[in-house]
């Protein structure tokens, strides 16, 4: 059986334009279909058993990263691989990554440029030629390091101060007080910066080569509401025609195999998701189940039944014997 995980954030560099920085986490990756659809049931009541599967590559571990996190009920999220290969783990994280932007202001100019030849020209005139630095920033394994909540993902915080390497020292200048940036060769209009993505990691057990992978749920989102035309004949007998529309806030479906059942089914947890959504409703699973008694199960389980109880009694009489639950409980 396939391990699920929910796990901490890995970090991500920064990079310039025109300067070359080690990085230190991997690209985003492209979102459209990258986890497509195959099959779909879908219930009058907007649940819907969703199958989504795809082929990968594996890397040199093992792993398959998806750049995308369903929302399932609690306890149906159900992981595989279809190719002949073992599934090790399904890991859910909210993972720093690296996401190329278009550089829309002067501030976003200044970031894409960096390492780059310029000339900043100053509010009042002045101007200051050198190699463009970039903005002062705290990075976001800083910003971790000192967050007493604990080691929750961060994303890097950037100053208000532009950096200027000239030939007398570096200059700091406001970037209130920087009217204009002149660049020296061609003007970069893109920059990388790093971003929070919740990612679904799937293990197997081969390395390397193209890997078939899904997951199967239930979620929230879809329904199918029936509609019924009844045509008389002129034999006196008549036709039945359904006609089924599908209301659709979940996922898009493209080339999909969609079943419609009749009837609703009854999920004990409907109104909880599962961890594995890293949603703030879903980590408060655990914290709910703790805070009740030694019988909190009792309250989802019908099937149990208590056979010990507590009472006080006086002294000198015998406690009579608990009586077992009957009716709704048995």
């Amino acid at each position: 059986m396939p391990v699920q995980q929910v796990r901490g954030l890995v970090a991500v560099a920064l990079l310039g334009g025109c300067v070359l920085a080690e990085p230190q986490s991997s690209a985003l990756p492209a979102r459209s279909d990258e986890l497509p659809v195959r099959e779909v049931t879908v219930f009058k009541d907007g649940h819907a058993f969703v199958l989504r599967e795809t082929t990968r590559p594996a890397d040199a571990a093992g792993r398959i990263v998806l750049d995308e996190l369903p929302e399932p009920v609690l306890g149906t999220f159900w992981p595989y691989a279809a190719s002949g290969e073992r599934l090790l783990s399904a890991t859910a994280a909210r993972e720093r990554v690296s996401a190329e932007r278009s550089a829309l202001n002067l501030v976003e100019l200044v970031r894409a440029n960096a390492g780059c030849e310029v000339v900043l020209v100053e509010t009042d005139g002045t101007k200051n030629e050198g190699r463009l630095l970039g903005l002062t920033q705290r990075d976001a394994e800083e910003i971790e390091a000192n967050d007493p909540e604990g080691a929750r993902p961060r994303l890097p915080e950037l100053g208000t101060i532009v950096l200027l390497a000239t030939s007398s020292g570096t200059r700091a200048v406001p970037v209130e007080h920087v009217r204009e940036l002149e660049v020296r060769g061609e003007l970069v209009r893109r920059f990388s910066e790093q971003a929070l993505r919740d990612r679904l990691t799937l293990r197997v057990d081969q390395a390397g080569g193209a890997v078939t992978v899904g997951v199967a749920y239930v979620q929230k989102g879809l329904r199918w509401i029936p509609a019924y035309r009844i045509e008389l004949g002129a034999d006196d007998r008549a036709a039945v025609r359904l006609e089924a529309t599908l209301v659709n806030d979940l996922v898009d479906l493209e080339h999909v195999t969609v079943h419609l059942v009749i009837g609703a089914p009854r999920f004990e947890f409907a109104g909880e998701l599962d961890p594995i959504a890293l949603r703030e409703v879903a980590a408060g699973i655990g914290f709910r189940v703790l805070a009740r008694d030694r019988f909190s199960n009792l309250a989802n389980n019908p099937n149990l039944l208590m056979t010990q109880a507590a009472e006080i009694v006086d002294a000198g009489r015998e406690p009579a014997p608990p009586e077992l639950g009957a009716g709704s409980a048995e």
